[in-house]
């Protein structure tokens, strides 16, 4: 029998396998060549047996937020929901462009610390409080995308979905959650 940390560590591989395979798929029938952009899918089951790691603290107005900014694991970057909330006070930026904006910018700040780029982006989740602010929400976001990610605005290279929720502070009006696919080398 394995001691209990090669057991973990071998649960581990098999589900970044299993993962893997859900999010690549295989490039032959008999499973050989299963790939990762191209770095074989060994390589990628190593790098996701090793953990995680955190991208650090959310702080606003000098106070450490309740969340973080997100983590990465077996080669994704996983973003806390970015939110439109102003440094210097804590408080939402004014109106829906500026938020959309500020979210977005906070985004693409996090994925650079995770060693990710915006053209990584596999996934993101849109929450609004109004949908009557869906259009303005939709103008500044393909805005700023356009200004900043043209590919990702042109090809609609991710998958996403738009939610009408409550949101954790009355004046806020938008947040976005992002996952990003950074590939084996995700533990800089």
């Amino acid at each position: 029998m394995l001691p209990v940390s090669d057991q973990r560590d071998q649960r581990r591989a098999t589900n970044a396998r299993k993962l893997h395979v859900a999010l690549v798929g295989r490039d032959r029938a008999d499973g050989a060549g299963v790939r990762c952009g191209h770095v074989p899918v060994s390589d990628t089951v190593t790098e996701g047996a090793r953990g995680k790691r955190g991208l650090g603290k959310v702080v606003h107005a000098g106070r450490e937020m309740v969340w973080g900014k997100g983590a990465v694991a077996g080669g994704l970057v996983f973003l806390s929901g970015a939110e439109a909330r102003r440094d210097d006070t804590d408080e939402p930026a004014e109106g829906i462009a500026a938020q959309t904006e500020l979210a977005l910018e906070r985004i693409k700040a996090r994925l650079e610390e995770a060693g990710a780029r915006l053209e990584d982006v596999v996934k993101l989740v849109w929450y609004l409080t109004d949908r009557d602010l869906e259009d303005e929400f939709y103008a500044a976001r393909d805005g700023w995308l356009g200004r900043n990610a043209p590919s990702l605005l042109e090809e609609r290279s991710y998958a996403s979905t738009l939610l009408i929720v409550g949101l954790a502070k009355p004046d806020m009006l938008v947040e976005i959650d992002c996952i990003a696919y950074v590939g084996v080398d995700s533990r800089r």
